[in-house]
């Protein structure tokens, strides 16, 4: 029975993983479209997005088959209960992939007003992030946890740098406002993306203590 409930575990973890190297390249390739201003590869993130629903429907099935047949308690149900939570982090991140791939095609190809240099910036420090935070879930490591929740600070400075350098340039090129807002959307976007890893290392805290503790204080 055990070695059952050890091998369904397993293939949730493997599942989640998969969600998160979705999610990777979601970031990544909608950031690229930025740079790029190609229109094309937004258009590809945003259609890409149901593969990540559709794994994060398989591990929601995956949870409720596993606390409905397995009958688990203690570390072994906050496991499945923070997967569960986990995933949906994930989709909430591709949601947020779609929305920066959105502003893209929004933004078309007028020329950006100023080079992008701090937004892919922070996709870099999410997408380290992302991976550790992972790596410290999968490994119920409470100290790689901690780190990468502390990233976050990085993010948000990078997200006011960002915000304060676009306000700057309304009153000099009122023609580009509505490009403008679209940039400061994107930079918002990837930092509630890193808010969602941060919850994810809570997550961490919760299967291995028992606790719910908030790692943005």
């Amino acid at each position: 029975m055990r070695q059952h409930f050890d091998q369904s575990l397993h293939e949730l973890q493997e599942n989640l993983k998969k969600m998160v190297e979705h999610v990777l390249v979601m970031m990544s390739d909608s950031v690229d479209s930025l740079k790029n201003q190609q229109i094309e590869q937004a258009v590809n993130v945003i259609e890409s997005d149901k593969i990540l629903n559709d794994l994060e429907s398989l591990v929601n099935k995956m949870t409720m088959t596993l606390i409905a047949t397995q009958n688990p308690v203690a570390k072994d149900l906050r496991k499945i209960l923070a997967a569960n939570k986990m995933a949906s982090d994930l989709e909430r991140m591709g949601d947020l992939a779609v929305n920066i791939a959105k502003g893209v095609i929004r933004i078309g190809e007028t020329p950006l007003v100023k080079p992008i240099e701090h937004i892919p910036q922070m996709a870099e420090r999410v997408t380290e992030m992302l991976r550790e935070g992972i790596d410290a879930f999968i490994s119920e490591d409470n100290v790689l946890a901690e780190a990468t929740a502390l990233k976050d600070d990085e993010v948000d400075r990078l997200h006011k740098i960002v915000v304060h350098d676009l306000m700057k340039l309304v009153p000099k090129h009122p023609e580009h406002t509505e490009q403008i807002i679209q940039l400061m959307f994107v930079a918002r976007h990837i930092e509630r993306f890193g808010d969602h890893i941060t919850n994810i290392a809570e997550e961490t805290f919760f299967v291995t203590t028992g606790n719910l503790i908030d790692l943005n204080s």
